[in-house]
């Protein structure tokens, strides 16, 4: 896996083991940004996450970039919400004038915008929650191998044990 050339640009990765900051992975390719959207608070987003999350191997670095990527998701997709009523504030503004019925009408008017905005953000919030889910059943899966083997090592003891047993019954018989 190649890192990216410029780490300056790119955000760290707490995951990669590496000392000191690192650049994000490029098979994730580039944030999913907007123009005029700042990479500089996706990078951070991604590092803060990324610390919180302490994902341990590569599946854990994809479903953190999930994560980031939805919640990025639904924070532009509350933006866009207050977009309208932002620019009829803008507009007001410049003639002088006050917001009050105006931002009633426009939401009304927008009102079909605004839920189907909010449907939106609900359901990368639901995706990021099942990630969240996954991510936690991938690591007691994990946690459950050792655990398992050792129940394993142990059955097996008893089993030579007992065969043991076995033979020393017959041999006295």
């Amino acid at each position: 896996m190649e890192r990216t050339e410029d780490t300056k640009k790119g955000p760290t990765n707490p995951t990669s083991g590496a000392p000191g900051p690192t650049a994000r992975l490029d098979i994730f390719g580039p944030p999913p940004l907007i123009e005029g959207e700042d990479a500089a608070a996706y990078d951070e987003l991604l590092v803060r996450i990324s610390a919180a999350v302490k994902p341990a191997d590569i599946l854990e670095d994809i479903w953190v970039r999930e994560i980031v990527d939805l919640v990025w998701s639904a924070f532009r997709l509350r933006r866009f919400k207050t977009s309208p009523i932002n620019w009829v504030n803008d507009i007001l503004a410049s003639a002088g004038r006050t917001t009050n019925g105006i931002v009633v009408r426009t939401l009304s008017v927008n009102l079909d915008h605004v839920e189907r905005i909010e449907h939106m953000i609900a359901f990368a919030e639901t995706r990021r929650n099942v990630i969240l889910r996954e991510i936690d059943r991938h690591r007691k899966t994990l946690a459950d191998a050792p655990r398992q083997a050792a129940h394993q090592l142990e059955h097996d003891e008893i089993q030579v044990i007992d065969d043991t047993k076995s033979a020393e019954e017959k041999n006295t018989a």
